[in-house]
């Protein structure tokens, strides 16, 4: 009989470790391909969501521009008078002369077409020719739209924008202006969209054709045609033949306009080439690490190897007490130094995390003191508005008592820190109340106007919306050309946003001031950076942390000549109202 061995404990437990260290790490090496899988998909999505609404917002902004183009037949008195059938002397000349001056304003501008009503006449002006043509058909009927978007057929070098022109202020049709501009205006202004050279970068309308696309403009037919595009910013994979990754962001090219899509594809396995790598490092590092473990079991065995965990129970047993003034000081063998480093400075952490709860706590104590003492301000000065009003009644001054009451009114609305959001309704008298106080301070210098939709009064906003706009008119626009100032201020809703406009004649800005002012606002709108113009910055940063992107705040001046703010908000209740109110 052969004699049997038995394996040693030793050997056991080496072996034991080992297999089970294996299986672990062949574990870990398929859940770590799977999440790096995931992580680099997600990063991928995540880091491309803000290239592609930043990208959205340029080229949103490019375009309106082009479409304010083709406003131009409208602006152009001669042109405007020529297309109504009022023109005389040389109207195709003055025509081809309008035309070329739309060219020369932007560079990307590959061609101008006019369609004249009156004449019925085709007039065009490109880098190529000026020319003239009778039309052979009336175009006004091609399309319902009065403003279209599209490209030329076979072609998806320019965007053509076309505009039905009537003879405003009636309905009369009297032309059609399209405007082609260069896609290369779209997309070399906004290079960073692209950030592997294997995506495919196109703009799609929201029906799914194809406006531009770089490079595999059918394998992104086929796709869009499995899924169809929603509203803002989307991501979604899809199968065809192999996943596709797709990402869009919805491009707002202005009221009355049909959607407009930057998209993004590219092939799922190129976004996540790097898991495998990964994974294959990791099964790497496994095997390393079970060689490792097969030395640190025979290390297991030394008696030195456990003399640490004593002390360490010693230090515990202290922070079970309460004691938190402990501090590990081990050394020699490098992984409990790594842990002793690592544990005091957990401890430390802990210190101060409760240090900073302690100081926090005390912050709240003051901050509810001065919060108190905010409380009692606004009774005092009620108190002391209404015993003044009472002494000028008695004195028989009723236009002082009409005063004072309507700034006392004014005064409880502001301090009343419960309701920041109220009605329109409210918000409307509040400035109502602070115009007539102001004309009473300059009297005879400026008039107001209201067109206030029915629909509007009970529309949920933000405490003093209105009333910053009509004191920025008259801080800024009173002194102006117009001896007296109008102020006019129109709402309306529609369903799912609140549109309101303050408009005033009095002083305006140049176009380089007010491009700067539009900055500022912006930077304190998203950044809070500090501004000149401390209301409408105020109001633009409350509305941007309230409703995000949803909400809109839009400028306007003309020739130094009047000043307009236009706010759009999402229709719907906030939620900051106060919760300790008495």
């Amino acid at each position: 009989m052969k004699k049997q061995t038995e394996m040693s404990l030793s050997k056991k437990l080496v072996t034991f470790f080992v297999s089970l260290v294996a299986v672990l790490m062949l574990i870990m090496s398929i859940s770590n391909y799977m999440v790096s899988l995931r992580q680099q998909q997600t990063e991928y999505i995540e880091s491309n969501k803000n290239i592609l609404k930043l990208s959205s917002i340029n080229i949103s902004s490019q375009i309106k521009q082009v479409i304010d183009l083709t406003l131009s037949p409208y602006k152009d008195e001669t042109l405007f008078l020529i297309l109504s059938g009022k023109g005389s002397g040389n109207e195709s000349q003055s025509i081809k002369n309008s035309l070329l001056s739309i060219f020369n304003s932007n560079g990307h501008i590959a061609q101008v077409d006019l369609y004249s009503g009156y004449n019925q006449t085709y007039y065009s002006v490109s880098s190529k020719a000026i020319s003239q043509h009778p039309a052979v058909s009336d175009p006004s009927s091609l399309n319902s739209s009065d403003i279209v978007l599209s490209t030329e057929e076979n072609t998806e070098s320019t965007l053509k924008v076309t505009r039905k022109l009537y003879n405003l202020p009636g309905s009369n049709f009297i032309g059609i202006i399209s405007i082609d501009m260069e896609m290369d205006y779209f997309i070399s202004s906004n290079e960073a969209i692209m950030t592997n050279p294997e995506e495919t970068i196109a703009v799609v309308t929201e029906t799914g054709e194809i406006l531009y696309c770089n490079f595999g403009e059918d394998k992104l037919e086929k796709v869009l045609s499995l899924h169809s595009l929603q509203r803002g910013f989307g991501s979604v994979t899809v199968w065809d033949g192999c996943d596709y990754l797709l990402l869009y962001n919805e491009i707002d090219s202005g009221p009355g306009v049909p959607s407009l899509y930057i998209v993004k594809m590219i092939k799922e396995s190129i976004v996540t080439r790097n898991a495998a790598i990964l994974a294959a490092s990791s099964l790497l590092i496994g095997c390393v690490m079970t060689i490792l473990s097969s030395v640190l079991i025979i290390l297991l065995a030394s008696k030195n190897f456990t003399k640490p965990f004593g002390y360490i129970e010693k230090q515990l047993e202290k922070i079970a007490k309460g004691d938190l003034d402990v501090h590990l000081d081990i050394h020699g063998s490098e992984e409990f130094s790594r842990f002793a480093s690592q544990f005091n400075t957990m401890i430390s952490n802990i210190n101060n995390f409760i240090i900073m709860n302690y100081r926090l706590e005390i912050e709240n104590k003051n901050n509810q003191l001065k919060a108190l003492q905010a409380q009692l301000d606004p009774h005092f000065i009620n108190n002391t508005l209404q015993t003044i009003g009472n002494d000028a009644l008695k004195q028989g001054n009723l236009e002082l008592y009409t005063a004072i009451v309507q700034f006392g009114g004014m005064m409880r609305y502001t301090m009343n820190f419960c309701d920041m959001s109220v009605p329109f309704k409210d918000e409307l008298e509040y400035t109502e109340s602070y115009l007539k106080f102001q004309q009473k301070r300059f009297p005879g210098r400026f008039t107001y106007e209201l067109d206030i939709s029915e629909t509007s009064l009970s529309v949920i906003i933000p405490k003093l919306t209105l009333q910053p706009l009509v004191e920025n008119s008259i801080k800024h626009g009173l002194g102006g050309k117009n001896p007296v100032m109008q102020i006019s201020i129109s709402t309306k809703t529609d369903g799912q946003y609140f549109h309101m406009e303050c408009r005033n004649s009095g002083k305006g800005l140049d176009q380089n001031s007010l491009e700067q002012l539009k900055k500022s606002i912006e930077a304190a709108r998203v950044n809070g950076e500090e501004a000149a113009n401390v209301g409408l910055r105020n109001l633009a940063r409350r509305l941007f942390l309230l409703y995000g992107e949803k909400a809109a705040m839009d400028i306007g001046s003309e020739n130094n000549l009047g000043f307009h703010v236009a706010l759009r908000i999402p229709v719907g209740k906030t939620n900051d109202q106060c919760t300790d109110c008495r």
